[in-house]
């Protein structure tokens, strides 16, 4: 039943939906425009039915009866899914369908609709033969739903013949609350929600090996630092993370964004109810680089997507860090003595 979440969490796509279909003024393509987790798919899928259904509720499908329960399991003859995600859609496949809507309807409601979902994946020869199919529709019963999370690899000329709706990302405020049931522990779901963008990708984060371990080195780490900043990123260097690992590069992204929102956190004083955390939150010695830390792990967490030695990476956030931590202290001394 996806019509509840669209509404939910997509409202502005939704009623431009809704306002043409009420007013009978679908256009003949679209391109439902949105990053991971905005519930493009969810979208393609509940319109196609909505061309197909039965017994409409309203503007939209109904969702339950067998014509929907047929283009929600693929095995509507006139309803076509092609999805490219983590893979590219071949020219050949675009022909195909081509060749299968200059067909006869084969279903009762005499609508044809395909869908292309991450269209952005597609090679360049098909999204040519894609071109001239949304220049020339087989039909006027015929709907085309694309979804992409890049716009910006389309070809101009098909972004002016589809009608481009956005679907926005959720914040982290909508996501928290919907996790309760999938993630028990409270910090954790507290930080996936601020990492990820959509349900299915924060429960494999928040179930992976990777992320407890991550977060179990920074509380290590946060913990040494509230008495002892330089130790704690000896420790960091030398015990914290493999190098050697496959992974190192997800590990430190991930480091580097629970450290950011550690530190924003601290700067504005949220406290989650969990010992550890909290602690550190309310530590002097921490809350005085709040702001310089936050600025070291978000840059971090950039150097990473440019292929950087992460050995030398962390040396250079650590560094930043300790360097940033002496200079503050002496800053102090000599207002002390200025005082005096």
């Amino acid at each position: 039943m996806y019509l509840e979440k669209l509404r939910q969490f997509q409202p502005v796509a939704m009623q431009i939906l809704e306002n043409s279909l009420v007013n009978n003024q679908l256009s003949h393509a679209y391109l439902f425009s949105g990053a991971k987790g905005t519930l493009t798919k969810e979208a393609a899928i509940l319109l196609a039915q909505t061309m197909v259904c039965e017994n409409k509720n309203h503007a939209f499908a109904c969702e339950t009866c067998n014509t929907c329960r047929r283009v929600r399991e693929s095995s509507y003859t006139d309803v076509i899914l092609i999805d490219g995600h983590q893979r590219n859609i071949k020219k050949d496949e675009i022909l195909q369908l081509q060749s299968r809507f200059l067909q006869t309807s084969l279903e009762k409601a005499g609508k044809k609709v395909y869908i292309i979902h991450h269209v952005e994946n597609a090679t360049n020869e098909a999204l040519n033969s894609l071109l001239k199919f949304l220049e020339e529709p087989a039909s006027s019963d015929m709907l085309a739903i694309l979804t992409s999370e890049n716009q910006d690899q389309l070809l101009p000329t098909i972004l002016s013949r589809t009608q481009v709706i956005p679907f926005l990302s959720q914040a982290a405020t909508q996501i928290e609350p919907l996790l309760k049931e999938d993630i028990q522990d409270k910090l954790s779901r507290y930080l996936i929600s601020f990492m990820v963008s959509d349900l299915e990708s924060a429960i494999d984060l928040a179930s992976s090996e990777q992320f407890s371990t991550t977060l179990e080195t920074f509380k290590e780490f946060i913990t040494r630092a509230q008495d002892d900043v330089l130790g704690a990123s000896i420790y960091l260097q030398k015990q914290g993370f493999n190098f050697k690992s496959k992974e190192i590069k997800q590990t430190i992204e991930l480091f580097c964004q629970i450290s950011y929102i550690f530190f924003k956190e601290s700067a504005y004083q949220n406290t989650l109810d969990v010992d550890w955390w909290d602690e550190a939150i309310h530590n002097k010695n921490l809350q005085k680089f709040n702001l310089y830390a936050m600025q070291i792990f978000n840059e971090g967490k950039d150097k990473i997507q440019t292929n950087a030695n992460m050995n030398l990476l962390v040396d250079q956030m650590m560094f930043a860090l300790t360097t940033n931590k002496t200079r503050r202290i002496s800053d102090e001394r000599i207002n002390k003595q200025t005082r005096v």
